[in-house]
């Protein structure tokens, strides 16, 4: 029985799927279709667009579809991707979001550039869109939680609002906040604070980028801290946290006060008022408090009131007027003021009156490690001999000498005035590093450098291309092939966990060398023979560094696909890809012709695309230079790939694009004389007349495609062509035979065998 083709009236769901292979296989979605037919087109950012990057931010996708398909209908493919319902629902298109997040990364990497990539689509009752590709380059970072004083808030990876987070403060003057960051690509990451309202308020700690303290006024208030964390990339998640106050905070405080010349900002309960010697002060104070009445006291002197806010203080210690001559000081009296208001909110300021000594303590205005200067804490490397110094002045101009000591004994190699020489241990440790500066009578001044003595970066491993090297030596030699692209991944880390950077140099064509990421690059070698060096610096925080060295020698020739013999034609590929027409159900056997110029061939490879319909099989395995395709019952485009790579992991790669667009006519009956014969599902058919006679035959074809068949009758050796023939028969008993055969333009038959019996 011959296989039955098509019908003359397709199924409503035969022809859905044909409008979705159409879909698949057109690179625009029509404006118009019929109705009752699914359609749906999807784009990346703007209509037409079918590839794009995602870098840490949400990527627009717009769907246009025919308007009996519902959101609520749609199956999303997405892979390791999220979609985001839209805003709002139009009848025929929704412009929705999508991101790459904690739910993982691409398994797909593409070969050429290494970024990770999902080929998303939408289908409707298992009709699918058209497939747009993601590159997932980078993703953005997540701020985990955020500590406000005492109370943590867990934020997440939130992509859904704008990560706002309310805290009400209570009583105290300054608020600590701190964030917990992450980046889900491992990226560094850097952060910008900013207060909406009271910027100067915002204070910063020193070497942090996640604490801040904000340093609240005395009355109610609300202000906005916002928090961008950045990775670098193009990725970036915003924190806004309100602070704000509503009670608690007494409305009677102290803004300032004058003693003497000298005006003191209140921040506490207490000021200090130095003087080598004192009889009487005036005293002035600055209040935002409404109306209030102040109390004025002294433990050992008099304050009397010159004004609502004024008063003159007097000594009556009889020592008032003695000067010290030792290092030491000595506390005269404590004046009190003690302020209420109407409501009898109450606030106390003391001012304590300490006396001095006329000489003055020598100042240490800072210390430098090697020349680089440090508050508290500096950085050297394990081994090393560092200079340390300390510049010390004294107001009085007096000549200063200088003592160092260290925790770590034996480490102070020499000392020299201000200078002296430490060696450090080879092990990480710390040490504390102490100076004393004196004038002539012994007045003196200290300070301390915490010194932490760390090992420089460590490159664990660097990977060329496929090839990973554990514990790598300090050079490296690695055959390239020419015109080829060499990917080397550095992956290196600081013992403290620091962090480092790494940078990359080529000696011979620096242009050739280009920077992926942080920890990797890319090399592009060029047509010819040759040795180029590539250098790597990997640096800590500190600016320690190590070094690797890796010796490209460029000499292998990638292999090359000459071209591919099937029965119709041989493909010579002189450009990346060809295009082969096919018929439904065909199957096409193709042979590979592959070449390496240095004799270095290994392996080939047929492979179908992501998706693809048909089958491919290899029929020659050990060698794998053949391979046969079959194509299915249906319209569509599908992409076979051939590698062929040498012993050296050059590969060369070529696309085979087959559109199945064809389908083979078919003859529908063959009328003899007045007879009619339904030949749609039979081999062959008979027709019996008494001889002699005179027959007239014609064959009736169709081609689904709309093509005009073409038809041929063979007797024996004669052919004849037309739809119609003429054939006379002999006066006597016998049998012949006849073969109708239709083709289309691209020569794909069907062919049906007349036996003519005539009797007598």
């Amino acid at each position: 029985m011959r296989r039955k083709l098509f019908a003359k009236t397709a199924p409503a769901a035969a022809l859905a799927a044909v409008a979705a292979g159409m879909l698949v296989c057109s690179p625009n979605v029509p404006e118009k279709v019929d109705e009752g037919l699914i359609t749906i087109g999807l784009s990346l950012s703007r209509p037409g667009v079918r590839e794009a990057d995602f870098t840490g931010t949400p990527l627009d996708v717009i769907i246009v579809l025919s308007d009996t398909v519902h959101f609520d209908d749609i199956d999303w493919h997405v892979g390791k991707g999220i979609y985001l319902r839209p805003a709002r629902q139009e009848s025929d298109s929704f412009v929705t979001s999508i991101y790459w997040s904690k739910n993982g990364i691409p398994a797909t990497v593409d070969s050429a550039t290494g970024y990770p990539y999902d080929s998303i689509y939408v289908s409707v009752d298992a009709v699918p869109s058209n497939k747009v590709r993601v590159n997932v380059r980078n993703r953005a970072p997540s701020v985990e939680y955020v500590n406000v004083e005492d109370t943590t808030y867990y934020v997440g990876e939130n992509i859904y609002n704008d990560n706002v987070i309310v805290h009400e403060v209570d009583t105290a003057l300054e608020v600590y906040i701190e964030i917990d960051a992450i980046d889900l690509d491992s990226d560094p990451l850097a952060t910008t604070w900013r207060a909406a309202v009271d910027t100067t308020a915002l204070k910063a700690y020193v070497g942090s980028e996640v604490k801040r303290v904000y340093q609240t006024p005395f009355t109610n208030f609300r202000d906005t801290i916002m928090v961008d964390v950045i990775d670098g990339n193009g990725g970036a998640v915003n924190l806004k946290l309100v602070l704000v106050r509503i009670s608690g905070i007494s409305p009677v405080v102290f803004d300032s006060v004058r003693v003497g010349a000298t005006t003191f900002a209140v921040d506490g309960a207490s000021v200090n008022y130095e003087t080598v010697t004192i009889d009487s002060l005036p005293i002035v104070v600055y209040t935002l408090a409404q109306q209030p009445v102040l109390l004025w006291s002294a433990s050992n002197g008099t304050v009397d009131s010159t004004g609502p806010f004024e008063a003159m203080y007097a000594c009556t210690l009889d020592s008032r007027l003695d000067t010290l001559q030792t290092d030491t000081t000595e506390v005269l009296d404590s004046i009190h003021i003690d302020m209420t208001n109407a409501s009898l909110d109450t606030s106390r300021l003391s001012i304590v009156v300490v006396k001095k000594p006329a000489n003055n303590r020598p100042v240490i205005d800072s210390m430098t490690v090697d020349s680089v200067k440090y508050d508290s804490l500096a950085r050297a490397r394990g081994g090393a001999l560092i200079t340390l110094t300390a510049y010390g002045r004294d107001p009085d101009a007096q000549a200063l000498s200088y003592a160092w000591q260290t925790k770590v004994t034996d480490r102070l190699q020499a000392q020299s005035g201000n200078e002296a020489q430490y060696k450090c241990l080879t092990d990480p440790y710390e040490d504390t590093i102490i100076v004393t500066v004196s004038d002539p009578l012994d007045f003196s001044a200290r300070d301390t450098i915490l010194l932490s003595v760390n090992l420089p970066p460590v490159i664990d491993s660097i990977r060329i291309n496929d090839s990973l090297l554990v514990s790598p030596a300090a050079t490296i030699a690695v055959d390239a092939t020419r015109n080829d692209t060499v990917t080397v991944v550095t992956f290196a880390r600081d013992p403290e966990e620091q962090g480092v950077s790494v940078s990359w140099a080529a000696s011979y064509i620096p242009n050739k060398l280009s920077t992926v990421n942080d920890s990797t690059v890319r090399y592009f070698t060029i047509d010819d023979t040759y040795r180029d060096t590539l250098t790597a610096v990997v640096r800590d925080a500190e600016g320690f560094t190590a070094g690797q060295t890796i010796y490209l020698d460029i000499a292998n020739s990638r292999p090359s696909i000459d071209s591919v013999l099937t029965p119709g034609d041989t493909l010579r590929f002189v450009s990346p890809s060809w295009s082969l027409d096919a018929t439904v159900l065909e199957q096409i056997t193709m042979t590979l012709f592959a070449r390496d110029v240095d004799d270095n061939l290994r392996g080939r490879a047929w492979a179908l695309s992501e998706g693809a319909l048909g089958a491919l099989a290899e029929i020659d395995p050990p060698l794998h230079t053949q391979a046969q395709y079959t194509a299915i019952d249906s319209l569509y485009t599908d992409t076979i790939i051939i590698s062929v790579d040498d012993t050296k992991d050059a590969v060369a790669r070529r696309r085979i694009v087959v559109n199945v667009n064809n389908r083979p006519p078919a003859i529908d009956t063959v009328k003899v004389g007045s007879f009619g014969y339904f030949v749609r599902t039979l081999n062959e058919v008979t027709h019996t007349t008494t001889a002699p006679d005179t027959l007239m035959l014609t064959g009736v074809a169709e081609d689904p495609d709309g093509d005009t068949p073409a038809y041929t009758w063979q007797i024996g050796t004669v052919v004849s062509s037309g739809a119609s023939y003429e054939y006379e028969g002999l006066d006597q008993a016998y049998s012949d035979t006849l073969i109708l055969r239709v083709h289309d333009a691209k020569l794909t038959a069907d062919s049906v065998s007349l036996i003519l019996k005539f009797t007598k």
